[in-house]
């Protein structure tokens, strides 16, 4: 498909799926500020393409299904070489934010977020390749990576052609998901202490889960589930990482839970569909069986038919 082709599939259709933003932002202002921006035109292609290759129809004969993957497979490629180039234009001018690049530095970075998990995302890979938990690490790695831009950019794209991007409205609490999620993330230290875990590790641990709390006030009331899981990853630390890295069980129990908010935001976006359960089933595979009581909760949520919807608010209510 032709840079053109990508484009007015963009303006036409995959602006009307992006969040953050209104649809005359998305479709009409970050294309314009695009038009002089190289690395901003690549990753609203790269975009393009990763939602070309997920909203693809998939058929049933054997024939039909293998062309049809394999012309996911080229929207695919094409994409990850789109946001490739993006990568590169945006690293080089991360260190020198300007009100001259402030909007073209803040639109790519916001649809980086959603590149990076398109790109690495179930939906988009042969059903034979298993998500495993170094796919939402490299996704962390580069949403902590383009964290910096949007925090030096704000203010400046605040009052300028992309200040709708600022307009959201703060959490005030009702959701359910979120409200369960605060409960049991509560409770993650109490179990740490059935397990032979660290001083080290456990302040590690109490780290990360505040970040999470703290990311689920901070959301909005639009996405609240969405706003949290890309806020949550970018405040994680070194040594977090560090702990996932090596398959440490405490820090897979912190991301259990976390598979709770990509399942949800994954019912209404595109590029994050599947995420949670094929995130979940990486984590039973790499946690130790007696760590497994630690997850009931988020395993059960993420995959309802383990237990109704009245077993998940008995679970967090009784504790």
């Amino acid at each position: 498909m032709t840079d053109l082709g990508l484009m007015d599939h963009f303006t036409s259709v995959t602006s009307a799926t992006l969040p953050g933003a209104n649809l005359h932002t998305w479709r009409d202002k970050v294309p314009a500020v695009a038009a002089s921006s190289p690395y901003l035109m690549h990753q609203i292609l790269a975009v393009a393409a990763f939602h070309l290759a997920c909203v693809g129809p998939l058929g049933s004969p054997s024939a039909q299904a293998h062309t049809q993957q394999q012309q996911r497979q080229e929207k695919l490629s094409l994409a990850l070489q789109h946001q490739h180039h993006a990568i590169r234009g945006v690293q080089a001018e991360i260190s020198h934010v300007t009100p001259a690049n402030c909007d073209a530095l803040f639109a790519a970075s916001s649809l980086l977020f959603i590149g990076a998990f398109a790109a690495s995302g179930p939906t988009l890979h042969s059903p034979l390749r298993q998500l495993e938990v170094d796919d939402i690490l490299e996704v962390f790695t580069l949403i902590r990576g383009v964290s910096s831009v949007l925090a030096s950019a704000r203010e400046n794209v605040r009052h300028g052609l992309l200040k709708d991007f600022m307009k959201c409205n703060p959490y005030l609490g009702g959701n359910e998901l979120l409200t369960l999620l605060q409960d049991n993330i509560s409770r993650i230290q109490g179990g740490l202490d059935q397990h032979d875990v660290s001083s080290e590790v456990k302040s590690i641990i109490g780290e990360a889960v505040l970040g999470f709390r703290n990311s689920i006030e901070r959301a909005s009331s639009i996405t609240p589930e969405l706003n949290v899981a890309v806020s949550w990853p970018m405040i994680l630390r070194d040594n977090f990482m560090a702990l996932l890295v090596v398959r440490e069980p405490a820090s897979l129990v912190v991301l259990a839970h976390y598979c709770t908010v990509i399942h949800a935001a994954g019912s209404q976006f595109w590029f994050m569909r599947e995420w949670g359960r094929h995130l979940i089933a990486a984590i039973l595979r790499s946690l130790p069986p007696n760590w497994h009581d630690e997850i009931q909760w988020p395993v059960s949520y993420v995959k309802p038919g383990l237990a109704s919807q009245n077993e998940h608010l008995a679970m967090a209510s009784d504790g």
